[in-house]
């Protein structure tokens, strides 16, 4: 529909819309002259009615009497005016519905479309107003930019003032965003610039803007894959935490208690052994001496009778922990433990109770 409106052919004369008049003129003299070249001569240098002259007198030709050459200029000037008549609309044929002649027609659209002189030189102004002040922002293409562009020089061209081809690519040049410098710079080391085209300078533009889009792309198709795998090597170090605290929550009340209690019997063993007693019988042991059973060092008379069972000091053999857990060892329960490690810690020295102790704080946070 849009191309049947603006003359999809030769016998349709493009639309006349108010806002698009700097386009509609150039449009509707190329279709006039399409037509005939006499057609658009009879808008550019207008057209009158033949007269003659009677009793000194100027009066208007009869129509019998016109020449050939008189009828075919009024048939040019008929068309022109018949292709203004169906190329406006109905408001704007109230302009031109009294005229006869297609150069006055012409004028008045003009004139509604542009304004007088006062209001065509305020509009050239603010035209190059904002030519002067068009910039390209960052996130905008260079199409864009240049549709911006081509709309301030052709209404400025329509309103009679020409932009020359360096002057717009100078200003092309200067307002190109911080990503094309180093095409700029490259441009201006081999190229002359009054010698450069508008459209050759845009279409490498957006080539140059092809690749940075390119570039972009592939940097960003990286950093997607690196992200990826960062969250994957995360991921895994979350679960493998995950199972450790998995493993340490499964330990219960009884395996931290049976621990505590194989502990307290490897360090009482190991206590036994490098203690200063110990030490003396295994040295004489070892030299072949014998003693006398009254001769007991004095660290054996301070702690007492020894234990044949556990060789503790402080008790007999039917005394001893050891030999009522052997008698209890089917019975045993959680309460029996408590007992066995309660008289355990009792008979046992300071340095084992403070080593129980330590064992049991550090239980806690496993626990928990």
């Amino acid at each position: 529909m849009e191309m049947f409106r603006e003359g999809g052919s030769t016998s349709r004369p493009p639309m006349l819309e108010g806002a698009n008049y700097p386009y509609w003129k150039t449009k509707m003299r190329a279709f006039l002259r399409a037509v005939d070249e006499r057609v658009w001569m009879s808008i550019e240098e207008g057209w009158c009615k033949p007269t003659m002259m009677e009793n000194e007198i100027v009066i208007p030709k009869p129509m019998s009497q016109w020449t050939t050459v008189e009828m075919e200029r009024a048939n040019f000037n008929s068309k022109a005016l018949h292709a203004l008549s169906i190329a406006v609309s109905t408001n704007q044929l109230k302009v031109i519905a009294n005229c006869e002649i297609a150069k006055e027609a012409w004028e008045k659209l003009k004139i509604k479309s542009e304004g007088t002189d006062a209001v065509k030189k305020s509009r050239l102004r603010a035209l190059a107003k904002a030519f002067e002040n068009l910039t390209m922002e960052e996130d905008e293409s260079v199409a864009e930019f240049h549709a911006k562009l081509c709309d301030i020089s052709n209404e400025s061209y329509a309103l009679g003032k020409t932009y020359c081809n360096s002057k717009v690519v100078r200003k092309v040049l200067g307002v190109l965003p911080r990503r094309f410098m180093s095409k700029v710079t490259s441009i201006e080391e081999m190229r002359n610039i009054e010698e450069l085209d508008l459209d050759e300078l845009i279409g490498s533009l957006q080539n140059y803007e092809l690749s940075l889009s390119r570039w972009k792309k592939t940097k960003k198709q990286k950093e997607v894959v690196k992200e990826k795998s960062d969250a994957s090597i995360a991921l895994i170090h979350q679960e493998n935490k995950k199972l450790v605290l998995e493993d340490l929550n499964g330990i219960t009340d009884e395996t931290v208690a049976l621990l505590t209690r194989n502990y307290a019997k490897f360090l009482k063993k190991n206590y036994r052994k490098n203690s200063p007693a110990d030490k003396e019988n295994l040295l004489k042991r070892n030299k072949g001496v014998n003693f006398k059973p009254g001769q007991a060092s004095t660290d054996q008379k301070g702690r007492g009778i020894k234990c044949r069972e556990c060789d503790g000091y402080g008790h007999i053999q039917a005394e001893c922990a050891n030999t009522l857990k052997k008698k209890k060892a089917l019975a045993a329960t959680w309460s029996d433990s408590d007992e066995e490690n309660n008289s355990t810690a009792s008979e046992g020295s300071d340095e084992e109770k403070q080593v129980l102790a330590f064992m049991a704080q550090s239980c806690n946070p496993v626990e928990s």
